[in-house]
């Protein structure tokens, strides 16, 4: 149990100084793997096992081919939020008479499914357009129920990242369970 709360201690202060969250969950989960070994906490049979991490790594995350489209994901969302393609595409949409409520709808399932993050896609449709729904009357529960709404619907357009996890585990669960 100290060993729990020495790591979550850990993860709390490396993310609080500002370090980037993956770089401090691996940091705390070795020193108190570490410490936990120095003490005799952990048998020298047990830390001999995690020699075996870079192959488990290697075997079952790097070569699947299901896993290995979700930086394809990432990368187009950024591509999208930095190109100003939302942005663009939001105006023309207005521009052209159609109303805004459907325009955020839409451009929030494919911000959604393209990044696959629904805090980004909610964070970055916010900034877009709670203004403009602000300006156009709509009251402030009703725009950000609209952008909430909007940025998580994204997960649940197909070719999401939560979706293609999702369908990695089914798959392997499904194949084991084939073989029993």
């Amino acid at each position: 149990m100290i060993w729990l709360l020495l790591i979550f201690v850990l993860a709390l202060a490396g993310v609080l100084t500002g370090l980037p969250v993956a770089l401090v969950l691996i940091c705390a989960g070795c020193l108190v793997v570490g410490l936990a070994w120095l003490t005799g906490q952990v048998a020298t049979t047990d830390i001999y096992s995690y020699a075996a991490l870079p192959d488990r790594l290697w075997d079952g995350v790097l070569t699947n081919q299901t896993l290995a489209a979700i930086p394809v994901f990432l990368a187009m969302g950024c591509v999208l939020q930095q190109s100003g393609l939302i942005e663009r595409a939001l105006s023309l949409l207005t521009q052209r008479g159609r109303a805004l409520p459907p325009a955020i709808v839409g451009l929030g399932g494919l911000l959604g499914a393209t990044t696959g993050v629904a805090g980004a896609s909610v964070t970055s449709l916010g900034l877009l357009t709670l203004p403009q729904l602000l300006k156009g009357g709509m009251s402030p529960s009703a725009a950000s129920g609209l952008v909430a709404a909007s940025g998580t619907l994204g997960q649940l357009i197909p070719p999401s990242v939560v979706l293609l996890v999702l369908a990695d585990q089914v798959s392997q669960h499904y194949s084991a369970a084939q073989y029993k």
